[in-house]
């Protein structure tokens, strides 16, 4: 049942994507820290000519990654450890973009929602005192650093940071985050 659902979620995702900018890369599959490594270094390539950019998107790059490791609720049919995302990175004449998609159980759903939004509320200074409050209370068992890194993440883009979650299942949604990058 949820495989069709998630197949026309993936490809719409992906056609919208692709409209109105370049894609530079595209990745479905396994995600693991050698995969990190690689496409890190193919990022670091991509954008040799520009350091500002080459050092944020890199950073967001690998802590979203990470996020698909930590928190993918689909692992690889392969070897039943490594989690499954996508990964999108996309050129505009105006910016950059850089997406991440993975499945999701529907109980991390209203933690994401929320912290998106009170993320996307603060501006520079707020969002700085908000990183400060959450590392020191990593109490939450839903949290191994995330709610810190979305905020490093919207440090680092000076960007809101997008959202979008598609229910496939019953208990199961599909996440993406994408991440605007000024030129």
């Amino acid at each position: 049942m949820g495989r069709p659902r998630k197949s026309k979620i993936v490809a719409k995702w992906a056609y919208e994507a692709q409209t109105d900018t370049e894609v530079l890369f595209s990745y479905k599959g396994p995600v693991n820290h050698a995969l990190i490594a690689d496409l890190s270094n193919s990022l670091r390539t991509l954008l040799a000519d520009n350091q500002r950019i080459r050092r944020k998107v890199v950073s967001v790059f690998i802590e979203l990654a990470q996020n698909i490791i930590y928190y993918s609720a689909e692992t690889s049919k392969y070897n039943r450890v490594d989690k499954v995302g996508l990964i999108l990175f996309q050129e505009s004449p105006e910016s950059f973009w850089l997406s991440m998609g993975n499945m999701v159980e529907e109980k991390s759903i209203a933690v994401l929602q929320e912290r998106h939004e009170k993320i996307n509320g603060f501006d520079e200074e707020g969002l700085r005192r908000y990183r400060l409050e959450l590392v020191e209370n990593t109490d939450n068992e839903l949290s191994k650093g995330a709610g810190i890194g979305l905020v490093k993440v919207a440090l680092t883009s000076q960007n809101p940071i997008e959202m979008k979650i598609e229910t496939l299942e019953e208990n199961r949604s599909f996440y993406i985050i994408t991440v605007k990058f000024d030129k």
